[in-house]
């Protein structure tokens, strides 16, 4: 495979990541001997890191092309924090066991001190580095605000964002929301009218269609 110039690493990187993030993430990408795969979207995660046991394979990383570019950010850093355990530790530790968090807070503290986020991003961010969890989907702060931060057509927002009876599709499906729970709704899909419980935090396009 042919290698990438930096000019041409410089002009990938500038379409997924804060402009401000460059230089911070510059000094890993095309440094550190991991590959940098940007993916098509997947419905299960947003990234992540991989090796072999042998070594025998470059470790990647790996991150969603349809990210916002804050969560982009977000994402590539919880991988690298993957990449540095697997490069630190002579011995198999937790996916997210404590080794994995502390690198990851460092890592993002140190992007902290080097740019300047937006203000929400940073206060969502800091709140969740007291509380890590194994994916920053399950943070409902976090996704909210990131949802901000990415453009997408008029008819894209949160699960939580509609009233009930509203309609909606997600995963190319039709939906009618019905009622929420605290952070999930019960909404009936309309080609079956079978019930399903989805997050609230979940992406959908809204609909005028009434049912």
């Amino acid at each position: 495979m042919r290698s990438v110039s930096k000019e041409e690493l410089l002009v990938v990187l500038q379409r997924y990541f804060p402009a401000e993030a460059i230089p911070f993430v510059m000094k890993y990408v095309g440094v550190y001997s991991f590959k940098f795969v940007i993916s098509s979207p997947r419905i299960s995660k947003k990234g992540d890191f991989r090796f072999r046991i042998d070594g025998k394979r470059t470790p990647s990383i790996s991150v969603n092309c349809n990210l916002g570019k804050y969560e982009f950010l977000l994402v590539f850093i919880h991988e690298l924090a993957h990449f540095f355990v697997y490069v630190n530790s002579p011995y198999f530790v937790k996916s997210h066991g404590e080794e994995w968090k502390n690198q990851y807070k460092s890592l993002s503290l140190q992007l902290m001190e080097e740019i300047l986020l937006p203000r929400d991003i940073e206060q969502a961010w800091r709140k969740h580095l007291s509380r890590i969890k194994s994916s920053s989907a399950l943070d409902e702060e976090l996704v909210t605000v990131f949802k901000k931060y990415k453009k997408e057509n008029e008819n894209e927002c949160l699960l939580k964002e509609l009233h009930k009876g509203d309609c909606f599709f997600f995963r190319n499906e039709l939906f009618r929301l019905d009622s929420f729970a605290r952070t999930r709704a019960t909404c009936t899909l309309l080609r079956t009218n079978r019930r399903y419980i989805i997050g609230g935090t979940a992406e959908v396009n809204r609909t005028s269609a009434s049912y």
